[in-house]
């Protein structure tokens, strides 16, 4: 998924960094900056600081805000470490937060062939390109088999939860499957972030082992479901 520098920018402006930052936390202003009590961290005072004036953050306790923390200081990546998210999935959030409609067309960079590349977003998010979901190769290893079958299983079960009924909405609506078909197939549905992470170190599994399953992705210092695209339904058998 693949926004525009200039969209990015637009839509950070659209909301002040203090405004949206104070959506989740209790910033109290000082000067020219505001504080608070650091999300990201066991704060017992307030260490985390908005500046308006640069619109960007930093805590003076764990340094959230640095490149070598959150690699950045600005909504998304307050929106990034806040929701566990990855960088798509943040500009999503801030579109969905500041009522922005997504482009239904960006043109993503060019590959070094020097090749224009057009990459085009469904008007429905719940049907991806085949091309743009990159299955990870499987591993034949009974480990990673066992945490796949859990996967799938996992996924499906998220189809049916009670937070996101959109999904099976529409499916049963929209598409006209019915749940015969949803259930014959384990159509299933990946919220992403660390949810099915979470799960499978629930039941046991090692980083090294979930990583090597390859639906598992270690990006920078994070540890994050492989499926990331949020609202989007993938079969998972």
């Amino acid at each position: 998924m693949y926004f525009s520098r200039q969209f990015i920018t637009s839509l950070k402006k659209s909301i002040s960094l203090e405004k949206l930052v104070g959506q989740y936390i209790e910033l109290e202003k000082h000067g020219d900056h505001f504080v608070g009590l650091c999300p990201f961290h066991d704060d017992n005072k307030p260490s985390f600081t908005v500046f308006p004036n640069t619109q960007s953050f930093y805590c003076f306790g764990c340094h959230a805000g640095s490149k070598q923390v959150t690699k950045s200081s600005d909504h998304i990546a307050f929106l990034m470490s806040y929701f566990n998210l990855l960088f798509p999935q943040a500009v999503v959030k801030l579109a969905e937060i500041t009522n922005t409609p997504l482009p239904n067309q960006e043109k993503s960079p060019a590959p070094a062939t020097g090749k224009s590349q057009h990459t085009t977003h469904q008007t429905n998010p719940l049907q991806p390109e085949i091309s743009d979901l990159k299955l990870p190769k499987l591993q034949k290893d009974p480990t990673c088999q066992q945490i796949f079958n859990l996967a799938a299983e996992f996924y499906h079960q998220q189809l049916f939860g009670e937070d996101d009924t959109f999904a099976l909405d529409y499916l049963t609506d929209k598409r006209m499957r019915s749940l015969d078909i949803i259930k014959q197939f384990k159509i299933g549905y990946a919220k992403g972030g660390r949810t099915l992470y979470q799960f499978l170190k629930n039941k046991g599994f090692s980083d090294d082992q979930l990583l090597q399953s390859r639906l598992i992705a270690k990006r920078g210092n994070r540890i994050l479901d492989y499926f990331f695209w949020e609202n989007y339904l993938i079969p998972t058998s």
